[in-house]
């Protein structure tokens, strides 16, 4: 008997799953059967449909089909397959026929067409026969039906909850063979859902299930153990378990599997391990060979070690693969001396690295754009924009998709060709940007289809990929979908996706996963490479989303001590948002700063500023912002036109078709639709404006875009700006939902009013915290005050309430105090005033001031009320600073202090003044 069967046999003697003793016999079959490709499979690897038979199924007529293919025709038909395309229905019909037809594969179809039923998405919903099918497999001792049916009882789908049932369902599919059933018993046992059945059971499933495969690495079967370790680590597996995973990867660093150490390194690294557990891997690499992946982990670990040497070790690492033209060497020696790596950037050496990749006799097309941008813009070295020109139309030969339509007609087939080779060969880049070709229809027919299917083959080696794929809602319109890629790249490393998916979750359109989020943005935010830009973005984001208080002054502070270390992305952040509140200098200063590190939208913010800093030219800095990608930057230049003429060259010069972004292409239209400026050109406006249609279909941004243009007049009717603004919502956009509020408050008459209120329902949902305060003004201040629809927005406003929001308790705390569609209540509305205040409302701050000098409901008390001033004016409010002036200048409820109150008058004045500057 096997090491395996004698194991399972241990199991059923000791009655764990409730059968007769298994037979030494059954114990050999177990271990002939339980292999990792008949189960891990099913995890790990991402079955294609095979390429025979591309018919046209939805003519079938019931002629005879081998069986075989028509399941396999089905599951195209269900997955969309190779050409995207899917077909619930004729999938459906398929699958009756195996089914009911009792076909060698009736099988494994009954199950496909279980989930097919299960599946909302398909419309062909039908719980109660896909429960009966799925029953009738599992009879038959079906481990995938036992497993799926499992699954239905412990989520209590199309069928009541029963864990214990579940459970008695996974002990079975294990028995037939699953080690996926193992494991899943072994989570049901460590969650407490189900009690084991005996004590230290679900250590010894898990033993089980290592020993099941134990043989295939006695063997050296490494690749099964890549498999496991896989799946152990994903998070959307059902088998997720990372100590476990950690487990097999140090079985395979034991046998001296090169995956086995990197992976193992790479799960240290996320977990921020020891010194002691790095070095340990360092030394294995050694004996690694050697890959752009090892050479990064060497980097990373070398970097995170942080002693004197290692940033120049690092460098060397990558020394000889540098010196032999690799392009992703090269590319991470370029990042390393930027800086992303932690380390002080120098831009001298990393522009004289890239120029050396430009001179190689087969140059990387990618590189040759980075140092054209440097070349241009003047980073590490002066600017030259006649040999940037040269590098951008060799970038465009070697087919560069940025520069492929700048350059169309010079060796622009040639370079396409080379970029479908490279693609064919399998080579991340080269697949990337023909996707990206292919989804914006340049030089190359717009297929999304295609484009998907270049990124999809791309993902699991290329996280940029991965990431792309996830937040493209063109190619990827489901946001569970969309949730996948992004996980895929955080699991290969992408801090942005982790950062992404974040997002994702707390604005999901169904139910937010605050909790989920927090996790991610957690991961996001552990020790290592990436962390200080994530760190930006989240801070970043979190400032966005709050108000003026703890949260807001939180994040704030991060941001200040990730731009005190220099991380670009920190210092454009904070540098707008100082922009905007009136502290210039110092804006300028990290926006400069941000600037000469390449960051467009720091560029942008220089470049539209009313007064223009010192040394700052307009039309440079905007030129510099759009060359590297920055859409909003060639609006701004297509407005300073002078000329129709003017225009049209600097579209040309910008290669603003060949840019993605349909939303960029709207905002260049609007301009050219606006008979008041110089660039006025109404056919270019359209020919734009049709543009941006054909390649943002289903783009959130591009459909936001055109729905403001119809609304405006600029580009269709008020019935197409509804149709694009629910289009863009239903994509994610975040701000439709608002517009379109705006818009049905704003023609009248209440059934329109009440959509009104569900729109701005959705905003609020959608992270537009302001939003019933905004509805409830503009109710109020119309004839809708009392109705139906004027209930139901204060419903919303106490939704508001309930979750903390400063502004809509003053709001509220105001429709109490005047008894509008509620009853008057004075007592609730200054507890209201009260709680806004305490929770750093300005506002509510000064109402409180009021109510306090006029005795509105409370003791007459100048003395508290001048104490509310002064704390409104502490907190920035100008009204509250002048009123505090006159006080203090008379002794009104305070003694008289003349140079205070002067003070305070200069204070309001000061910020006036620089609220008045964009």
């Amino acid at each position: 008997m096997s090491a395996i069967g004698r194991l399972v046999l241990a199991f059923a003697t000791v009655g764990v799953f409730a059968t007769p003793a298994i037979a030494a016999t059954t114990g050999e079959t177990f271990s002939a059967i339980l292999r990792p490709e008949s189960d891990f499979s099913k995890v790990c690897r991402i079955s294609r449909p095979p390429m025979q038979d591309r018919r046209d199924w939805s003519q079938w007529q019931g002629e005879p089909v081998d069986s075989g293919v028509m399941l396999s025709a089905a599951r195209r038909l269900i997955s969309g397959g190779l050409d995207g395309r899917t077909d619930a229905p004729t999938a459906r019909r398929l699958l009756d026929h195996l089914v009911d037809g009792r076909s060698s594969v009736a099988a494994e179809a009954e199950i496909v067409l279980a989930k097919l039923l299960l599946d909302p998405e398909a419309g062909l919903l039908d719980q109660e026969r896909a429960v009966a099918l799925l029953r009738s497999s599992a009879r038959s001792g079906e481990t995938n039906a036992l497993l799926e049916l499992a699954r239905l009882y412990e989520r209590g789908e199309a069928v009541e909850k029963s864990t214990e049932t579940a459970a008695a369902l996974y002990r079975r599919a294990f028995l037939g063979g699953s080690a996926t059933a193992a494991f899943q018993l072994v989570r049901l046992y460590g969650e407490g859902e189900v009690k084991p059945p005996a004590p230290g059971i679900s250590e010894r499933l898990a033993t089980a299930g290592f020993a099941m495969f134990a043989n295939e690495l006695a063997l050296g079967d490494c690749a099964t153990l890549r498999r496991i370790s896989q799946a152990l680590s994903d998070q959307n597996s059902p088998l997720y378990n990372p100590a476990l995973a950690r487990r097999w990867l140090e079985a395979g660093v034991r046998v001296r599997d090169p995956d086995a150490i990197v992976s193992l390194g790479e799960m240290f690294l996320a977990e921020n391990r020891g010194a002691g557990d790095l070095a340990r891997i360092l030394e294995a690499l050694d004996a690694v060979p050697a890959s752009i992946r090892v050479a990064k982990l060497k980097v990373e670990i070398l970097l995170r070690r942080g002693g004197p040497n290692d940033y120049e070790t690092a460098l060397s690492v990558l020394g000889p693969r540098m010196g032999a033209g690799d392009p992703q060497a090269i590319s991470l020696g370029a990042s390393i001396l930027s800086g992303a790596f932690g380390g002080t950037p120098h831009l001298d050496r990393k522009r004289l690295l890239l120029q050396q990749a430009a001179d190689l006799p087969d140059p990387n097309p990618d590189l040759v754009a980075d140092l054209a941008v440097m070349v241009r813009i003047g980073l590490g070295g002066p600017a030259d924009p006649a040999e940037a020109d040269r590098l951008v139309a060799k970038a465009a030969e070697l087919g560069h998709p940025g520069s492929l339509q700048i350059f169309a007609g010079r060796g622009q087939e040639d370079a396409l060709d080379e970029l479908r080779r490279q693609a064919s060969l399998q080579v991340v880049e080269a697949q990337r940007s023909l996707a990206s070709l292919h989804l914006c229809g340049l030089g190359v027919p717009m297929d999304r289809i295609k484009a998907r299917e270049l990124l999809d083959a791309a993902a699991p080696r290329d996280p940029i990929s991965a990431r792309m794929l996830g937040n493209e809602p063109r190619l990827v319109p489901t946001e569970p979908e969309r949730i996948r890629y992004l996980t895929l790249a955080a699991n290969i490393g992408d801090r942005l996706a982790m950062v992404d998916i974040a997002t994702l979750l707390r604005g999901h359109r169904s139910v937010p996963d605050t909790e989920a989020a927090m996790r991610w943005e957690e991961a996001a935010l552990r020790p290592g490479a990436g962390q200080p830009k994530a760190a930006a973005y989240l801070a970043a984001l979190q400032l966005s989303q709050s108000d003026a208080g703890p949260d807001r002054d939180k994040a704030l502070a991060n941001l200040k001590a990730l731009a005190d270390l220099g991380e670009p992305v920190a210092a454009t952040k904070l540098g707008r948002v100082l922009l905007k509140s009136g502290a210039v200098q110092e804006a300028v200063n990290l926006l400069r700063y941000a600037a000469e590190q390449g960051q467009p939208e720091a560029m942008l913010a220089l470049g539209t500023m009313e007064e223009l800093p010192a040394g700052i030219d307009r039309m440079d800095v905007l030129m510099r912002a759009a060359d590297a990608g920055e859409g909003k930057a060639r609006v701004q230049l297509v407005a300073l036109a002078n000329s129709r003429e003017d225009a049209q060259a600097l579209l040309a010069a910008l290669n603003d078709g060949a840019v993605c972004k349909a939303a960029d292409s709207v905002g260049v239209a609007r301009v050219l639709a606006d008979n008041k400026t110089k660039a006025f050109d109404v056919e270019a406006a359209r020919e734009l404006f049709a543009r941006a249609e054909a390649i943002g279909a289903g783009d959130p941004e591009a459909e936001f875009a055109l729905g403001l243009a119809a609304r405006d007049g600029i580009y269709g009717q008020a019935a197409d700006a509804k149709t694009r603004l629910a289009a863009a919502h239903e994509a994610g956009h975040p701000s439709a939902a608002l517009e379109l509020g705006r818009m049905l408050t704003g023609t009248g008459g209440e059934p329109v009013l009440e959509d009104a209120v569900a729109w701005y329902g959705q905003a609020y949902d959608r992270g537009r915290r302001s939003a019933p305060v905004e509805l409830i003004r503009t109710l109020t201040n119309g004839e809708a005050a009392g109705s139906k629809p004027f209930t139901a927005a204060i419903g919303l406003l106490q939704r508001a309430v309930d979750d903390g929001r400063a502004d809509a308790m003053r709001q509220l705390a105001l429709i109490y105090e005047r008894g509008q569609g509620v009853a008057m209540d004075t007592d609730r509305s200054r507890d209201l005033l009260r709680r806004a205040a305490d929770a750093g409302n300005t506002a509510a701050m000064r109402d409180l001031a009021s109510v306090y000098s006029a005795g509105l409901g409370v003791p007459m008390s100048l003395s508290e009320s001048t104490k509310w001033l002064k704390r409104a004016a502490e907190n920035g409010d100008v009204k509250a600073m002048r009123e505090l002036s006159s006080a203090l200048r008379v002794g009104l409820g305070a003694d008289k202090d003349i140079a205070a109150a002067d003070r305070w008058l200069a204070a309001a004045k000061s910020v006036s003044a620089r609220s008045t500057q964009p």
